[in-house]
């Protein structure tokens, strides 16, 4: 999880991991203020993959990242990836 301003906005992104039934990973975008849950992208898992954490992650951020309702410019995409990019101790799994 880590944290970002969009647009003059402060917002959380948070993952969420699930090996219950369906496995997959959701990434939500949390408004900081109102602690609303504003997004969220979750990619399943095949039942032929094993499930692993570091490429749910990084399949669910890119879901939300490339989500064209946010139509995140080039910048704030680079700036949401290298935000999780320090979360993951200076690399990107």
């Amino acid at each position: 999880m880590f944290n970002i301003n969009l647009r003059g906005t402060d917002y959380r992104i948070v993952f969420e991991h699930n090996r219950r039934g369906d496995n997959y990973t959701t990434c939500w975008l949390i408004h900081q203020e109102s602690k609303t849950r504003v997004d969220a992208a979750r990619p399943f898992c095949s039942k032929k993959d094993h499930f692993n954490k570091n490429e749910g992650r990084k399949l669910a951020l890119t879901r939300l990242v490339n989500n064209p309702n946010w139509n995140f410019t080039r910048e704030e995409r680079k700036a949401i990836w290298e935000a999780y990019s320090t979360v993951r101790h200076g690399k990107v799994d």
